[in-house]
């Protein structure tokens, strides 16, 4: 335990007598993949002024930073440098705290490409997760508020606000990652391009996010998207402005959008800088596009001046989202459009071939991660004919930012081509949905999927992709072969 009050001297790092700064707490402890440590942060302002702490933060594998809350936990490095730096790290989460005053800009003398990236937060190579923290006021040449490099975390209820990226990327600069966001909002941020966001070689998933009122000096007032392919899914882009594309600023990529609105930003909503399209359906965009289920109308925002982006009653983008259940609202009802529609659950698929299942079988994990505020409870799934069952136990209770499994086996028990369908039950789910599933059950010795426990010595025929689930072992005894088909991958 640290805390703003403690004492790094007679501490003992518990609840009741917490040593003084978090940089302290790093150099004595001594974490591992099998000894995950969690330094919990008492409530108070961590800076220079307050308890000597120094910046950056130089976080480490195996290490979880853990406020009380946004309000009540304040990293402020006071514009003495940037604040938190994930380089070459595991495993690491951190939740419930705010980070403001970070600074990396470089102010006169020699100034070098790139070398000031992430005034609240620089990672590089490293996947952390961040669950309801609020990243504000920082500063830096790229990123003011995250600079992501070769990075994949994942974002839960984050708010990046009022960041200055002086050369790019004011709220986050992504380079060459494929992080996940899931309820954030990306709002007040200033860059020269890509006020909200800078996207540069990177994939990202984006959902129920809000990207508004971020001001670019030249392109892309919310975002700048080049050489990317994004998934944008209920998300809301609105009073965004820029000299050059005040929504979006769109240069060798094919995004694709769903279920979002694209609403009174300046000049422009969308502004292509190559031939490039985007791939836009059910979705409310100012000026029009045409695709599938899209519409052109004012989508009446609560009290947008006050950054609330939720939909009047009589708002157009109510229930004319995507009607596929998996896009459905909380409440089950057909997917509004914008930032507070959808299920705010994810699935890692929703339709899956086995392809050839033979004597032994093949798993498939299916995975469904909770984003919301409360659990999802699957009661029990059922099939529809024998070739597919599960062992796991039911119910099955998903707790926010956790993610369920359910094991799917295939077998060989009709031979030939099987068409099913999963049904999952549970109250906090859309009724009725489900997943598509075949198989092609083959008689011999036969592996694809997942692959766990022992395997005898024998010669199997690899007719799909095989995985171990993390946290699994595989037993490969001495003279087995495995025949791989072309195309395959383990």
């Amino acid at each position: 335990w640290v805390s703003p009050t403690g004492n790094d001297f007679t501490g003992l790092a518990t609840q009741n007598n917490p040593i003084r700064t978090i940089k302290y707490a790093l150099e004595i402890i001594a974490p591992s993949d099998d000894n995950i440590i969690s330094i919990h942060l008492d409530e108070g302002i961590y800076s220079p002024s307050e308890n000597g702490e120094k910046f950056p933060i130089n976080l480490i594998s195996n290490v979880n930073l853990a406020g009380i809350g946004e309000e009540l936990t304040i990293l402020d490095a006071e514009q003495t440098n940037g604040l938190i730096y994930i380089k070459y790290c595991d495993n690491n989460t951190i939740s419930d705290l705010s980070i403001t005053g970070g600074n990396t800009y470089a102010s006169g003398g020699i100034y070098l490409n790139n070398t000031n990236p992430g005034g609240g937060m620089y990672l590089l190579f490293s996947d952390p997760t961040l669950n309801n923290i609020t990243i504000s006021n920082n500063i830096a040449d790229w990123g003011g508020g995250m600079f992501l490099e070769y990075s994949n975390p994942i974002l839960n209820r984050v708010t990046i606000s009022n960041n200055i990226g002086y050369n790019s990327g004011g709220g986050m600069y992504i380079f060459g990652s494929t992080p996940t966001l899931n309820k954030v909002t990306i709002s007040n941020n200033t860059g020269y391009n890509g006020g909200g966001i800078n996207l540069y070689y990177s994939n990202p998933t984006f959902n129920n996010i809000t990207i508004s009122n971020n001001t670019a000096y030249f392109e892309g007032g919310g975002m700048y998207i080049f050489d990317s392919n994004p998934i944008l899914n209920n998300v809301t882009i609105s009073n965004n402005s820029g000299y050059e594309s005040g929504g979006i600023g769109l240069a060798y990529s094919t995004p694709i959008i769903i279920n979002s609105i694209i609403w009174n930003n300046s000049p422009e909503s969308i502004y292509l800088y190559s031939d490039d399209l985007p791939i836009i359906t059910y979705s409310d965009i100012e000026g029009g596009w045409e695709d599938e289920g899209n519409i052109n109308n004012d989508p009446l925002f609560t009290e947008p001046e006050s950054n609330n982006y939720t939909l009047l009653p009589n708002s157009p983008c109510i229930n004319t989202g995507n009607p596929y259940l998996w896009y459905a609202d909380q409440d089950g009802s057909i997917a509004d459009m914008g930032t507070t529609g959808g299920l705010h659950a994810i699935p890692n698929f929703t339709s899956h071939d086995y392809g050839e299942v033979g004597d032994i079988g093949s798993d498939k994990q299916f995975n469904l991660y909770n984003y919301r505020e409360t659990s999802i409870t699957i009661n029990s799934i059922n099939f529809g004919t024998t070739s597919f069952t599960t062992d796991t136990s039911f119910p099955v209770t998903i707790a926010p930012f956790e993610t369920g499994i359910i094991n799917i086996k295939a077998n060989n028990i009709t031979l030939g081509y099987v068409e099913d369908i999963m049904r999952i039950v549970s109250d906090e789910l859309p009724e009725g949905i489900s997943l598509s599933l075949t198989v092609e059950g083959v008689e011999g010795i036969v592996l694809n999927g997942n692959l766990a426990g022992s395997y005898s010595a024998s010669t199997y025929r690899i007719s799909g992709d095989l995985t171990i689930a993390e946290g699994d072992t595989v037993y490969l005894y001495e003279g087995t072969q495995f025949l791989f088909e072309e195309g395959v991958s383990f």
